[in-house]
């Protein structure tokens, strides 16, 4: 059976991996990259990778679009608060408006122009929100909701999933534990929204389209480092059957 494509976003930066460029004096390049982990589960849940670079030509996304039979949004740099109306209050890492415009676009053509699913971890639950109109908290950090002393791969905190949800009838209603890596989260939740978990100092963790039957669904956490739990691949597997009609 053909498996389906999913096209996964990458991200975009600066950062330089081969350093010995900058001491050759060389102008430091922009890259293109992406954690294997969001490329292994995708494979483990049937579904064939397929990496979406930010393009020069954005209006060469119609064409990723025809491609793929679905997309994962994935983690990244903290998005610029003047896409969503704000000011960085001064607790923003590196922004990479680039990537923001790109994935914005994205995600609003995915939603509007297809019936295809949406997939979004940690940056992309962010970036969903926002591209539909909603706002972040720039910095969970008074509320100490980032846990930087665990390993990603560790259970770190809880979060209470809602009933009736469809992030529910994949992992159950209720509690379960999860990992933590992110300093901002939803706010003001974007039109068509609806929140599906929170954590226990109530930030919201999973967001999710009311009234729809396609599967359109973003959590804060990082599941694809929790790939050994088999309950978390399950969201992994749900996104890629989601994809195959």
């Amino acid at each position: 059976m053909k498996r389906p494509v999913i096209g996964l976003t990458c991200s975009y930066d600066y950062s330089d991996i081969f350093t010995e460029q900058i001491d050759r004096g060389l102008t430091v390049p922009m890259w293109n990259y992406i954690s294997e982990a969001y490329i292994r589960c995708i494979e483990r849940a049937g579904g064939f990778p397929l990496l979406i670079a930010n393009l020069e030509n954005e209006d060469e996304l119609a064409q990723a679009v025809d491609l793929c039979d679905g997309f994962l949004f994935t983690g990244g740099n903290d998005i610029d608060p003047l896409c969503y109306g704000q000011v960085d209050q001064g607790a923003c890492g590196r922004i990479i408006p680039q990537r923001d415009r790109q994935e914005t676009e994205l995600v609003r053509y995915v939603l509007e122009k297809t019936g295809k699913s949406v997939f979004g971890i940690c940056r992309g639950c962010q970036l969903i929100n926002v591209a539909l109109g909603g706002t972040l908290i720039q910095d969970l950090s008074k509320v100490r909701h980032f846990k930087s002393n665990y390993s990603l791969n560790t259970v770190s905190h809880y979060v209470e999933i809602s009933e009736g949800t469809r992030l529910a009838s994949i992992l159950g209603p209720g509690r379960i534990g999860v990992n933590s890596l992110h300093h901002q989260a939803a706010d003001v939740l974007g039109s068509g929204l609806r929140a599906s978990a929170y954590s226990e100092d109530g930030v919201v963790e999973a967001v999710e389209l009311e009234s729809s039957g396609r599967f359109f669904l973003a959590v804060q956490w990082h599941p694809e480092k929790l790939f050994l739990d088999d309950v978390m691949q399950g969201l992994f597997r749900a996104f890629v059957d989601s994809c195959r009609s």
